[in-house]
């Protein structure tokens, strides 16, 4: 039983996976290159940068607009592992877009 249970859990967390990342690598829609496509361009190279289990805890909270209980449950581990996840993604992707933002204002200057 306990072999099971954690094959579906693996199973679990993998079909999580194929669903959210469609949404972290979607195309740009926009080709003309617009503020947003170039935004949308930055966040999801940001993305990237994060760890598997950081960017899927990032998508499902803001992009797919789940609950932590909900990701835990998705995701198969505690809201506290969300929780810190979600933490350090945050402030992973501040710094990440951050200098980005930094180094076209100098560029403009």
């Amino acid at each position: 039983m306990l072999a099971r249970s954690l094959y579906l859990d693996r199973v679990r967390r993998r079909d999580v996976w194929r669903r959210v990342m469609p949404f972290a690598l979607a195309p740009d829609r926009v080709e003309d290159g617009s503020r947003a496509a170039d935004a949308r361009h930055d966040l999801r190279a940001a993305l990237l940068k994060l760890t598997p289990q950081q960017r899927a805890c990032v998508v499902l909270y803001y992009h797919v607009d789940l609950p932590i209980p909900e990701i835990a449950a998705q995701l198969g581990c505690g809201a506290g592992t969300v929780k810190r996840h979600l933490h350090d993604g945050r402030r992973r992707l501040a710094g990440l877009l951050h200098d980005d933002v930094g180094e076209d204002d100098r560029a403009v200057r």
